[in-house]
């Protein structure tokens, strides 16, 4: 943490993502959850793509090791749904499961849309689901139906991270 925050100077790339400036308003964030392996980089770019808009599968996915990782383990009697549209053999399937059977989702539909884009309700909706305590202006009428950007979402998961 020291690092990324910088001493007396700039703070210093802990991820080797060629778009972040250490003045960035995400940088610390994308930082640390990176190297606690929350946040996945893609392995075929050196790129974190602070604009690109979030969509589900990796919405799921680093919510569900943000759980893991905050020893958020639940014991749930019923199993979470299995989507038509989230085969097996998906590579997010797994996460996608474990992010709802660590949360109190409720009933869920038989497709789970893991391409679409999230918005910054659906971010403040999983996050109460999983018990964490969601920034209130994720659910504000006027940023509810905001796209969440990846920069948005680290900052609101790593305010998460630290209030634990």
């Amino acid at each position: 943490l020291r690092l990324v925050r910088g001493c007396g100077g700039p703070g210093v790339l802990l991820w080797p993502w060629q778009d972040l400036q250490p003045d960035d308003l995400h940088f610390e964030a994308a930082n640390m959850l990176a190297v606690r392996d929350i946040w996945r980089a893609d392995p075929d770019s050196v790129f974190f793509q602070p604009q690109k808009v979030m969509t589900r599968r990796e919405l799921a996915g680093v919510l569900s090791r943000l759980a893991q990782a905050l020893s958020r383990k639940k014991d749930r009697a019923d199993k979470p749904a299995a989507f038509t549209d989230v085969p097996s053999e998906d590579p997010d399937h797994d996460s996608i499961q474990s992010m709802l059977g660590l949360g109190n989702f409720g009933p869920q539909p038989s497709t789970f849309n893991p391409d679409e884009p999230v918005d910054w309700g659906t971010l403040h909706r999983w996050l109460k689901a999983l018990d964490f305590a969601p920034d209130n202006s994720l659910n504000t009428k006027a940023s509810a139906l905001l796209p969440l950007t990846r920069s948005e979402c680290v900052r609101h998961v790593w305010r998460v991270a630290k209030s634990l």
